[in-house]
Formats: structure tokens, C-alpha cells, sequence
């Protein structure tokens, strides 16, 4: 596998720090962010690869990691420099399915997917709610399912977070919100 700068992938993983710590955290739009990013449990991974055959063994890599290291809560791959284009994350999204079926990753773990421009396919165009996933880069954040229940279950209403964020980004306003993205990238 290459391997990107070392102060290139430093500064990679600060700006998307800085995202999680100044959008994600700050306006809550993920109430679980904060106690695994105040802890320093996040593992941050940027990535240099260039096709989807060597991103994938590079999740492959991620998530054997996260089976046997119970030290780390969550995982964000960070693909800087490529699927730049939504449709081409999208493949590597099925491809990464395809994956989690093949090596019955499946009930295991899950991804949250964050792109620069995120679109949800139920939404309008111009909805601000595309922004909750959207990121100064690619990335693919691997959960562990049973995380996942376990939030489920110590947060009350979880299944009205969505409505929540898009109140709250609609309050920001679409120029807030890309400015802040785009200060996290520089």
C-alpha cells in the first residue's frame, strides 16, 4: 500500500478533527461524537490508495484491526484524494458491502458514509440536510454494531436525531455551514 506524507496525512487528520470537534460535536449532531473524541478512542486512518481493489483491503486491514484491538471505539478512513466524484464513492460504498457480506462483517460492524457532496437520495437538492453527512473529505467511519445498540439504547428518541440536525442546520444557514466545512479542510 502506499503511503501518503506524513505531514500531509498530519494535517489531513487535524482538519478532520477540527470538522468533528467544530461541527459534528459543537451543533450536536451526533450525540455519541463527543465522549469518543474527548477520550481519544477515534482512529484516524488517511489514506493514499488510488483504486478501489486497494481501498478495499485497506477497510479489510480497518476492520480486522477493529476486531482485535477493543482499545479503539471507532474508525475513520479518510480518503482524501480519491472518489472526489459522489458516483464513485457510492460504487466503493456497494463494494464495501459487498465486503462486509463476503467476510461476515455484517451484524458486526457498519459504516456511517461522509462525503463532500453527500446527497441523500430521498431528499430535495437543495435540502440542508445532506450537510449532517457531508465532510471536508471522503470518508467511510466504521462503527461496531454493538456500540451502535448500545446508544440505541441510552438515548432517548434516537430515531428523531435526523428531524433534530435538520432543524438545526436550517438555523445555520447554507453559508455558515460551508464555510465551516471548508475552514476544516484548510
Amino acid at each position: 500500500m502506499e503511503t501518503i506524507k506524513h505531514s500531509l496525512a498530519e494535517k489531513i487528520t487535524k482538519n478532520t478533527k477540527h470538522w468533528i470537534r467544530s461541527f459534528v460535536i459543537q451543533f450536536n449532531l451526533c450525540p455519541f461524537a463527543k465522549r469518543v473524541f474527548d477520550a481519544d478512542q477515534i482512529r484516524y486512518v488517511v489514506s493514499s490508495e488510488t483504486t478501489n481493489a486497494s481501498l478495499l483491503t485497506q477497510l479489510y486491514d480497518e476492520l480486522q484491526l477493529l476486531r482485535t484491538d477493543k482499545s479503539i471505539a471507532t474508525s475513520i478512513m479518510i480518503i482524501p484524494d480519491t472518489l472526489k466524484k459522489f458516483d464513485d464513492y457510492l460504487e466503493f460504498l456497494e463494494y464495501a458491502e459487498e465486503l462486509f457480506k463476503e467476510y461476515a462483517y455484517q451484524g458486526e460492524f457498519q459504516i456511517a458514509s461522509f462525503h463532500p457532496d453527500y446527497k441523500f437520495a430521498d431528499e430535495n437538492s437543495y435540502s440542508l440536510k445532506h450537510y449532517t453527512n457531508r465532510s471536508p473529505y471522503p470518508m467511510v467511519h466504521l462503527l461496531r454494531e454493538s456500540d451502535v445498540e448500545m446508544a440505541r439504547q441510552h438515548y432517548p428518541d434516537i430515531e428523531k436525531i435526523p428531524h433534530r440536525n435538520k432543524i438545526t442546520l436550517e438555523g445555520l444557514g447554507e453559508s455558515y455551514i460551508k464555510r465551516l466545512i471548508e475552514n476544516a479542510s484548510r
